[in-house]
């Protein structure tokens, strides 16, 4: 099979395995390695200390041996905005469904089958796993464009897309990169809640409420006590604020599983085998029962606080 021919397989197949787009890129040094570098020198990843690998993720060659070319999926993830309710705790969008990773390695993985069902090849599934700038890739291959949010953004999805890919080492006929359509428009930045988008394109993760309620092993800092509000996991406002893909809706492959709010005072009296009942295979078990009930105890206060108690 030619190169193109591979390329349509593989796009066809990818989205009848349910994703909402896919697009293909060669693979090689990434422009967005730099930024990367520059970002971490900073300081601004906080305590992911397992994005400090730069050059091996600005990189995606390095992922396989004769590395040569990278199928990028996107799944949209956009769900009905929810209010601010007495008593619950939002969680992020992406997080009603079954996570990600797990559903979307599995139809990755068979997508790398269907790839293997035309030429022989090896290849590597890549779901925030492994270590590649999954964004600056699926720019790269046509789904978007990099946001003032750091997001990609999708003319059709908007910033709300879960990304993944596969590597393999046949070539395949790349997309065309994206030119960026955000403009002047500066909504993503105005929406933080708490000042961690500090320029366009860079966040400040030691101030990034989704950061902090979902990776941070400490303490919330009590000073963005405050900018937490009623979201009990993860952020979504940079997302709802952009105006792109404000009708899309989330791609087939993504399996529904949570309400879009908790009350918050559940989750600090919950011992850890109802936590794991309730939410085993869902991306709350990243956080897990503890940090949850940090998250809540803040959001709990802010309920309060909002009602006037």
């Amino acid at each position: 099979m030619t190169p193109s021919g591979l390329s349509i397989h593989a796009r066809e197949a990818a989205r009848a395995l349910g994703f909402s787009a896919a697009g293909v890129a060669l693979v090689g040094i990434l422009d967005e390695g730099a930024a990367l570098r520059s970002w971490l020198a900073s300081g601004f990843h906080a305590g992911m200390h397992w994005m400090e690998d730069a050059e091996t993720r600005g990189d995606p060659s390095r992922l396989m041996a004769g590395a040569r070319s990278a199928v990028v999926v996107g799944a949209g993830s956009r769900t009905p905005e929810s209010g601010m309710e007495p008593g619950l705790g939002r969680i992020a969008s992406f997080s009603r469904f079954r996570d990600y990773h797990k559903v979307m390695g599995k139809k990755l993985q068979a997508l790398l089958g269907e790839i293997n069902s035309k030429v022989s090849c090896n290849g590597v599934v890549a779901v925030d796993s492994r270590p590649v700038l999954e964004r600056a890739l699926a720019r790269r291959a046509g789904l978007g464009w990099l946001g003032k949010s750091s997001c990609l953004v999708s003319p059709d999805f908007g910033p709300w897309m879960l990304l993944g890919a596969v590597v393999v080492d046949v070539e395949m006929e790349p997309d065309v990169p994206m030119e960026s359509r955000c403009g002047d428009c500066t909504r993503c930045l105005d929406a933080c809640p708490s000042g961690a988008l500090v320029a366009p394109g860079i966040v400040d993760a030691n101030r990034c409420i989704s950061y902090l309620t979902i990776e941070h092993r400490g303490d919330i800092p009590e000073g963005l006590h405050r900018a937490v509000g009623d979201r009990i996991f993860g952020c979504d406002e940079c997302l709802r604020a952009c105006p792109w893909g404000r009708e899309s809706v989330p791609a087939p492959c993504m399996e529904p599983r949570l309400p879009a709010a908790f009350p918050a005072d559940e989750f600090p009296g919950m011992d850890g085998d109802t936590f794991l009942s309730r939410f085993a295979g869902t991306p709350l078990m990243r956080a897990g029962r503890d940090r949850m009930a940090r998250n809540a105890k803040v959001v709990s206060v802010n309920n309060l606080v909002r009602s006037g108690r």
